[in-house]
């Protein structure tokens, strides 16, 4: 094998390609370092033209006369301004008024208890229902669950149908519509 080796000459190469490959990372890390060093110094010279730019701003108000600067008024605004105006002096108006009314209802109110003499007081509810109570509790589950009471009548004698049409009345609209159905049915074959 080590004939074969120095046959074929592979440590020599595998050398060769050793300092090859050690001298293109060398020289790509110098690349690589003077181009982030180029960007760094890019940054830092538009940090600092940004900073004399400030500086030369802040010196420039600092050194302008400060005089008021007297412009026209806008129209616009003068205009916004006065609708502003009257729409609170509305707003004040229309609260004062119910404030005066809030008021005068109290005052009403307060002569109303002095006269009687006693508090005012909510109408007292009754500690059991009444007999009407049961009554309209009654007729109003009957209307809301479209219920007739049978009372002891057997549940065949309950009519199914609607008050105004009779039960046997009905029976023969559902057959009526098997008729028709059969009939149609019954036309379309023909035509076949």
């Amino acid at each position: 094998m080590l004939a074969q080796i120095e046959h074929l000459q592979l440590d020599e190469r595998l050398q060769n390609s050793r300092e090859a490959i050690g001298k293109q990372l060398a020289v790509g890390q110098k690349k690589v370092s003077s181009a982030f060093d180029s960007l760094w110094a890019q940054m830092e010279a538009v940090r600092e033209a940004q900073r004399k730019r400030q500086e030369e701003n802040r010196l420039a108000k600092e050194s302008e006369p400060s005089s008021p600067v007297i412009s026209e008024p806008n129209p616009k605004l003068i205009h916004a301004q006065a609708n502003i105006q009257a729409a609170s002096t509305r707003a004040g108006a229309y609260l004062s008024s119910w404030g005066a009314w809030a008021s005068e209802k109290k005052k009403g109110w307060q002569a109303s208890r002095s006269a009687s003499g006693t508090p005012m007081q909510s109408p007292a509810l009754p500690s059991e229902p009444s007999p009407g109570d049961f009554k309209r509790a009654e007729e109003f589950k009957r209307e809301k669950d479209g219920f007739v009471d049978l009372g002891s009548k057997p549940l065949s004698s309950a009519r199914t149908a609607p008050a105004e049409v009779p039960a046997e009345g009905r029976k023969e609209r559902l057959f009526d519509y098997d008729v028709e159905r059969d009939g149609e049915t019954k036309e379309a074959e023909s035509v076949k």
